[in-house]
């Protein structure tokens, strides 16, 4: 790897240098093939970086489900409105990780031009898109103290479904975690 100032920019080139020797009768040398894989080394790193956030992403719904899983059976029969609660928590987090899974499907088909030109637009329901969305985030929401306005009238746009949910569960999620802690209120009009 070498880096490069141009015009008093440093900049981080990546390269492959690959020698092949010659050998023939009284003459010695080499060819030196040069690639820039600059891009390729930038996309190494934020696909690990990628996986190390998805990684980070399922582990905590499935720590949440194991726990509850193993709580939930001692309170079966003991407590029915407790095990309702419990079954309740551990449905959340089921969905989602299946979201995260989707999301991955999603983002992988994407990438690989699978899904270009390709979308079943359908009306939906913005206002209610959003409310699916704010019950998935609701825990992160509780967890952070953080309380979510709404001023948003029902209206029916044209959208893919499942991108458009997971670019308003981005967005809220994003809203949520990046929030500043002296405001307490994330307000979403429309």
């Amino acid at each position: 790897e070498m880096h490069i100032i141009h015009h008093g920019v440093t900049s981080k080139l990546s390269i492959r240098l690959v020698r092949i020797p010659l050998h023939q009768v009284n003459t010695y040398g080499s060819i030196v093939l040069i690639n820039d894989v600059t891009h390729m080394r930038q996309l190494e790193g934020l696909r690990k970086e990628f996986v190390s956030n998805v990684s980070h992403e399922l582990k905590t719904p499935i720590t949440v489900i194991l726990g509850f899983l193993e709580t939930l059976d001692d309170y079966l029969e003991d407590d029915p409105e407790q095990s309702r609660h419990f079954f309740n928590i551990i449905r959340r987090h089921t969905h989602r990780i299946s979201n995260i899974i989707e999301d991955l499907l999603v983002l992988s088909r994407l990438e690989n031009n699978e899904e270009q030109g390709h979308y079943d637009f359908e009306s939906h329901d913005i206002k209610k898109t959003i409310e699916r969305t704010l019950e998935l985030v609701s825990e992160e929401m509780n967890n952070k103290n953080v309380q979510l306005q709404t001023d948003i009238f029902s209206k029916n746009i044209s959208a893919n479904h499942r991108l458009l949910e997971l670019a308003v569960r981005n967005l809220l999620e994003n809203a949520v975690r990046y929030n500043d802690k002296n405001v307490p209120q994330v307000k979403i009009s429309m």
